[in-house]
């Protein structure tokens, strides 16, 4: 059963990632097979870590994370919304550097995973198997990316220019939805 409860938390937790990796492909219309694992792998680790951090920091960390974990969360996927949507119409951001498209992989890494701190400590608190489920919850991410980053890159091809506004669409509802949520 537990193996089971780990599955299904894997999954729910992955759902963040995957329209954050659907805005991914979208932006990246070309993006090779190759170059989408380096991505889901970020996701993975960051999406894993964080709930080990969950499950090892107990309630402390828990607290002050969930105290602020919303607006964080929802201020660096809007402003990465934002900037994706303003990409088709200024040239400037055709020009981005690679360093650049790293860190914006690590704040919606880090934004599309915070959650996982408080579900770490929740699963802390039934169960015992952290490594295990950490384990789970990192591969399930991957694989919800590269399908994902498959899925935004087939519209990113067909629909260039609204395709990137539409991932930065998607980047701000999530940001949003995660302010008005209870």
């Amino acid at each position: 059963m537990e193996l089971v409860l780990i599955f299904v938390l894997a999954i729910t937790l992955s759902f963040d990632t995957f329209a954050a990796s659907i805005a991914y492909g979208v932006n990246r219309p070309f993006i090779k097979f190759q170059e989408a694992i380096p991505i889901a792998i970020v996701f993975s680790i960051f999406q894993a870590g964080f709930f080990g951090l969950g499950f090892l920091s107990g309630t402390f960390l828990s607290t002050l994370i969930t105290t602020y974990s919303i607006y964080l969360s929802s201020t660096i996927l809007i402003i990465l919304g934002i900037r994706m949507m303003a990409r088709p119409f200024i040239e400037i951001f055709r020009e981005e550097k690679k360093p650049k498209k790293n860190l914006n992989l690590v704040l919606l890494s880090i934004a599309t995973s915070i959650d996982a701190v408080g579900a770490g400590v929740s699963f802390g608190l039934m169960y015992q198997n952290w490594f295990l489920a950490s384990i789970i919850i990192g591969v399930v991410t991957f694989i919800f990316s590269m399908a994902s980053i498959r899925v935004g890159k087939f519209f990113g091809n067909r629909m260039e220019r609204v395709s990137e506004i539409a991932g930065g669409a998607i980047l701000i509802i999530l940001g949003t939805m995660y302010l008005i949520s209870p």
